[in-house]
């Protein structure tokens, strides 16, 4: 274990390297080479995964990323199938870090302070995304205390196994400070109200532990009608007067868990409602506040914003650092801390829907097991209010998407998943909004196309029939025509292809009718051709060269769609297709040249599954094509990306494709590269078993 020598510590994370420094108090990047930082102190965000929505929310400023909702997201819907893309669950944390990192010219680096504060649930996720290498930023693991807190050794090991032993530093022993032996005790403070300031600062500490252990200023500011200036006096007062309330800076102070708990338990009852109420109110109406604040000018910065959150070291980049930074304050955390608020004062259904919103954002990180624990709480409170019948049938529809999205892992089942959704939809009833009505029946569909069985196929497609029927009574004809190109799936997995075909160009036609007014209908366009085009490929190839024509002018029209809309990575997909389209066709060249400006495409945008699918199909050309050696280089390539990106996915594919060469390979060929087949073999045994 190393001195911390800061610029050497900074030069480490500069150069991408992610570092543990224990006993840092504060971190202050050097003057030296420019970085983005990206800053969370984890002990003002202790709370389940608030370390990382917090830096999620930051990030996610920065590109103007809106959050997205829990069910039915991106690539999920059944569609995508047909473009032989698997459902895998996004962490969006790490999506917007790569498109960040995309947008900015300088290295990134997430600093999370005060770490030995951060919740294990925060530290196993952010350990996997460090053990993987899924982020596109070095993670700086600062510890103000010298040793390694329980919750945060699995993150501390996942960095040594990256970076070796000498990425954890140790700054030289210091004086720990300490609650002062002769602070006064509760009881005592409570006793000793024998003046105005005395009177102040117990109604201060007392409001200040009704929020939490650690609290906002603003906030409490809000409870006691006084301005946020009075507020930080008083606590100035309060540690004058040897009170043991620590000052984690930008208005937050945090007092010990147990005087924070007796003065709680002084408070009493009516008051203690009275104040959890107006807290859920404010944090719930948090949001609406900071998007008035948005037509404010950038030098305008609220109170509670820290531009220091997310600051610049060394030469700026083309980027407004302070302009971004005044709509960076994270709120993703806040709705679980509303949800308590709501449900101390009795307001279950308020509670109900700050717990679900919470639940959103912790399965945006792959936090499924917290997320579960939320939905179900909110459940258990709505079974007590029957006139929230819709709330309840909602939180039984997200508490089966939940279960679906996380794909059996964390003990979830389809079966579960499928009960539950089978629960709501014994709740929904016709007076209900067009949304529930749709989709609990859809995610039931998805479900049961994973599970796949014949009974559960024709089930699907009732599933969807529903659906779509509502659609149409609503006159949404796009939304219901969405539906048309999920239902393809699963007429292609009951082996049903030319209904599949005859779903896609019905869709078609209602894509092409809007588009001209509507962008949401030239995207669905370009995606149906694709769509239409990809089905080719499910037929095995079998049918007409007319068929492989009409296949062929698809794929071509839904490239040009997406370059008018300046979608590249969707481009390079529609290459890809139009890459192996000319294999069937026997045009070696063209099928070359789409496969491999696909390739150089995803390679430049960072997409290691498309690029895994394209150096797929261009492995097999070379290797159909005598160039076997030129195949395996191609894939290897591929490996050692997707083994950086920790990408287990495109790790699948690429296994697929070098079995294919394999086979390909003639004895004499599998003799010569037999050396070259084993070390690439035991490059993908080895990257996937780290999953």
């Amino acid at each position: 274990m190393s001195a911390v020598d800061v610029q050497q510590m900074w030069s480490r994370l500069v150069g991408g390297k992610s570092v543990v420094a224990l006993g840092m108090t504060r971190f202050e990047p050097p003057e030296g080479p420019a970085a983005l930082v990206v800053e969370v102190d984890c002990a003002r965000h202790n709370r389940p995964l608030e370390p990382l929505i917090a830096a999620r929310d930051r990030v996610g400023a920065l590109v103007e990323q809106t959050r997205s909702p829990l069910v039915l997201v991106g690539r999920e819907r059944l569609r995508y199938r047909l473009l032989d893309e698997e459902r895998d669950p996004a962490n969006q944390l790490v999506d917007l870090a790569h498109r960040l990192a995309r947008q900015v010219e300088v290295p990134m680096v997430l600093a999370f302070v005060h770490a030995e504060s951060m919740d294990e649930g925060s530290a196993t996720l952010l350990a996997a995304m460090v053990a993987t290498r899924a982020l596109p930023a070095a993670v700086a693991v600062i510890c103000s205390a010298d040793d390694i807190s329980p919750d945060c050794e699995v993150l501390v090991e996942a960095v040594k196994a990256v970076e070796g032993d000498d990425a954890v530093l140790r700054e030289a022993p210091r004086a720990v400070a300490s609650v002062p032996a002769d602070a006064p005790r509760v009881e005592d403070l409570l006793a000793a109200q024998t003046d105005e300031l005395s009177i102040n600062v117990v109604r201060v500490l007392r409001a200040g532990a009704t929020v939490g252990d650690a609290f906002e200023v603003d906030y409490v500011a809000t409870l006691l009608g006084l301005d946020p200036f009075t507020v930080l006096e008083v606590a100035q007062l309060a540690r004058d007067r040897g009170l043991p309330i620590e000052d984690l800076g930008e208005g937050v102070f945090r007092l010990p868990a147990d005087y924070a708990e007796a003065l709680r338990d002084s408070v009493t009852p009516s008051l203690a409602e009275a104040w959890h109420r107006q807290l859920a109110m404010v944090m719930s109406t948090l949001e609406d506040v900071e998007e008035e604040m948005d037509d404010d000018p950038p030098s305008a910065l609220p109170p509670w914003e820290d531009p220091e959150d997310m600051r610049m070291s060394g030469a700026r980049p083309k980027l407004d650092m302070r302009a971004e930074s005044r709509r960076a304050r994270p709120h993703g955390h806040v709705e679980g801390r509303a949800a308590e608020h709501a449900e101390a004062a009795g307001e279950a259904e308020i509670a109900a829907e700050r717990y679900l919103e919470a639940a959103q954002h912790a399965a945006a990180l792959g936090g499924f097991d917290r997320a579960s624990e939320l939905i179900e709480r909110a459940v258990g409170l709505l079974q007590r209010v029957p006139s929230a019948r819709p709330l309840r049938a909602r939180a039984l529809m997200e508490l089966g998407a939940l279960r679906w999205r996380a794909g059996g892992a964390h003990g979830f089942r389809l079966e579960d998943a499928l009960a539950a959704l089978d629960q709501a939809q014994q709740l929904v009833r016709p007076s209900d909004t067009v949304d529930l009505r749709v989709e609990v029946p859809v995610l039931i569909a998805h479900v049961l196309y994973e599970l796949g069985e014949q009974e559960h196929l024709e089930r699907a497609l009732g599933a969807f029939g529903d659906a779509q029927r509502t659609l149409k009574d609503a006159e949404r004809p796009l939304d219901a025509a969405r539906l048309l190109n999920d239902e393809a799936a699963v007429r292609v997995r009951l082996g049903q292809q030319e209904k599949a075909a005859k779903l896609l160009l019905q869709s078609r036609e209602v894509f092409r009718h809007y588009a001209d007014r509507s962008d949401v209908a030239r995207r669905e366009l370009a995606e149906t051709d694709h769509l239409v085009a990809r089905l080719m490929l499910h037929n095995d190839g079998e049918g007409d060269a007319e068929a492989l024509t009409f296949a062929l002018e698809c794929a071509k029209a839904a490239e040009k769609r997406y370059e008018d809309l300046g979608d590249p990575r969707e481009r390079a997909r529609v290459w890809e297709t139009l890459g192996r389209l000319e294999m069937l066709r026997g045009e070696v060249d063209h099928a070359l040249d789409h496969l491999r400006r696909s390739a150089q495409m995803q390679q430049q945008l960072g997409d290691v599954i498309g690029l895994a699918r394209s150096t797929g199909g261009l492995s097999k050309l070379l290797a159909e094509a005598g160039r076997s050696d030129e195949a395996l280089a191609v894939l290897g390539d591929s490996i050692a990306l997707n083994q950086i990106k920790g990408a287990q996915r495109g790790l699948g594919y690429n296994a697929e494709a070098l079995a294919t060469i394999e086979r390909s390979l003639t004895d004499l060929d599998r003799k010569r590269l037999e050396e070259t087949l084993v070390r690439l073999k035991g490059r993908l045994e080895a990257a996937r078993a780290r999953d």
